[in-house]
């Protein structure tokens, strides 16, 4: 089983380098993320769950589904390691796709990139819809760099859009690690929050009477 980590406390985030968007796009880009000695760089966003591969196998099950792809270590035949990264990845090699089902919709896909190049691209879908696509080019553009062996990469569907499907190509090696996604929050969650918070301003204002009266 692939171990999923929710990071979005306990690890000291970097500064968020830069938003990039096409025009007319069901999404946007930001650049940035928490790195870790060693393990690369994972998302800083709240409430993430990340795939870091390091059981040296991709997702067959679960929220996130993958289509069949080699996961290696260190620099190998076709795949050079994303900087400051001895933990496994995945490597897209011979593999030229990879797709990344997911069984609820997603507001948000981040992953630490590899050599990023303009061959690598980024789809995503909803209902076997295109949305958006991205290049390897958007994202140096996004981070203000002509060559990169590692960038965290976030992708933000808009207001009113959101993703099923995630699709990776490539013609040129393609490496990633600590892919990271967030669900759309549940209707009956953001009910929750909502309540509690109303709950939480009521008991505030209660205790605040006390006191005056005392």
């Amino acid at each position: 089983m692939n171990i999923y980590k929710n990071l979005s406390i306990g690890l000291t985030c970097t500064t968020l380098v830069a938003l990039y968007a096409n025009a007319a796009t069901a999404a946007s880009i930001s650049v940035g993320g928490t790195q870790v000695p060693g393990q690369g760089s994972f998302s800083n966003v709240p409430g993430a769950i990340t795939v870091d591969f390091d059981d040296g196998e991709v997702p067959t099950s679960g929220l996130a589904i993958y289509s069949d792809a080699p996961v290696v270590q260190g620099t190998v035949f076709g795949g050079q390691k994303p900087d400051d990264d001895d933990t496994p990845y995945l490597d897209m090699y011979p593999t030229k796709r990879v797709d990344i089902d997911f069984t609820k919709d997603i507001k948000y896909f981040g992953l630490y990139w590899g050599s990023v190049d303009s061959g690598n691209t980024i789809e995503f879908y909803q209902d076997n819809v295109l949305l958006d696509t991205f290049s390897g080019t958007d994202v140096l553009n996004a981070a203000g760099q002509t060559v990169s062996n590692g960038i965290y990469a976030n992708f933000f569907a808009d207001a009113n859009e959101s993703f099923d499907k995630v699709v990776l190509k490539t013609g040129l090696p393609f490496e990633s690690d600590n892919h990271a996604y967030k669900p759309v929050p549940e209707p009956l969650t953001i009910l929750g929050s909502a309540t509690a918070l109303g709950f939480g301003a009521l008991l505030k204002r209660q205790q605040s009477r006390k006191q005056k009266k005392s």
